[in-house]
């Protein structure tokens, strides 16, 4: 495992379970247990193949093998913004099940929240949507453009 590429998936793992963020000994057992291992006998010195060595270290990383592991047992909860850069989003994260989840939408200015939709059905009205986790969630928070509220200069010779 070579430290970019273990920079790069403590990232990704962090980014997906902030609950991981700091806890270095759990990311770490989370990586090795997923760790393919990679047998070398060049370098060990006794003419066998064995992992972990100097070359592959631990093994090679099994990114995916890794989230399966960090996320186990959680629903994931998913949320975006239609159309883009119209507003933003708190409270998207893995969850487990049977917990509450609170997604606030917050509009950007020129933009109004309109509601919530998950695969194009109305699910709430409120920006503020409060639901218990039972499987993964896919949400789209739906904001509209008021251009009668966007203040253009007026210039004039």
């Amino acid at each position: 495992m070579a430290a970019p590429h273990v920079a790069g998936a403590v990232a990704l793992l962090w980014s997906l379970d902030p609950a991981l963020i700091g806890q270095i000994e759990t990311t770490e057992q989370i990586l090795l247990s997923s760790a393919t291992p990679a047998p070398v006998a060049d370098c060990t010195g006794s003419g066998s193949a064995q992992s972990p060595n100097p070359v592959y270290g631990a093994g090679r990383l099994d990114i995916l093998k890794a989230v399966d592991s960090a996320l186990a047992g959680r629903n994931i909860v998913a949320a975006n913004v239609a159309p883009m850069r119209s507003g933003y989003i708190a409270g998207a994260a893995p969850v487990a099940p049977g917990a509450t989840v609170t997604l606030t939408a917050t509009a950007l200015p020129g933009y109004s929240f309109v509601n919530w939709t998950e695969h194009d059905v109305e699910v709430s009205t409120d920006a503020t949507y409060v639901f218990t986790s039972v499987g993964n969630r896919n949400l789209v928070a739906n904001f509209v453009l008021f251009p009668e509220r966007l203040w253009l200069p007026v210039i004039t010779r």
